[in-house]
C-alpha cells in the first residue's frame, strides 16, 4: 500500500511539471545550449544553462516539445540543478533518475525519460572542453 501512495505522488509530481513547466524557455546569454532529441518518438528539446566562474550552474531553462515524461522530466531537473557544481551534475544517473520520477516510468519509457539528464550532461561535457582550449 505505502508503494501505491508513493507511485502517486510521483505521478501527481510528473504531471503537474508538465501542466505547469519550471524554467520553460530561452535563457538570454547562456554559457550553453544544448540540443538533444529522441527519434523513436519525437521529442525534441533544447537545453539552456549559465555558469558562473565557480562551475556552478546558476540558471538552466529548457524548450521543446514532447512526450508527458520528457517535458516533466526537463522541468523537474532543471530546477535540480540550479546551484550545483558542473562536476555533481555530470555524475547523474540512472540510479539518481530512479530517486526522482520512480523505477516504473523509467523501466516504461527510458528515452523519454533520460532524455533530458543526457542532454544537458552532453551539454557540459561540451562546455567543460570548450573551456580547456
Amino acid at each position: 500500500m505505502n508503494h501505491k501512495i508513493l507511485e502517486e505522488d510521483i505521478m501527481d509530481m510528473v504531471m503537474d511539471h508538465y501542466d505547469n513547466p519550471r524554467n520553460y524557455g530561452k535563457l538570454e546569454n547562456p554559457d550553453i545550449v544544448q540540443n538533444g532529441g529522441n527519434p523513436g518518438c519525437g521529442d525534441s528539446l533544447t537545453i539552456y544553462m549559465k555558469i558562473d566562474d565557480n562551475d556552478v550552474v546558476v540558471d538552466a531553462a529548457f524548450d521543446g516539445k514532447g512526450c508527458i515524461i520528457s517535458q516533466s522530466t526537463s522541468s523537474m531537473l532543471t530546477e535540480y540543478i540550479k546551484g550545483r557544481k558542473v562536476s555533481e551534475i555530470t555524475e547523474l544517473d540512472t540510479e539518481f533518475l530512479k530517486e526522482l520520477i520512480g523505477k516504473d516510468i523509467i523501466i516504461r519509457r527510458p528515452q523519454c525519460s533520460r532524455l533530458a539528464l543526457d542532454t544537458i550532461r552532453y551539454g557540459l561535457r561540451n562546455y567543460k572542453k570548450k573551456q580547456k582550449n
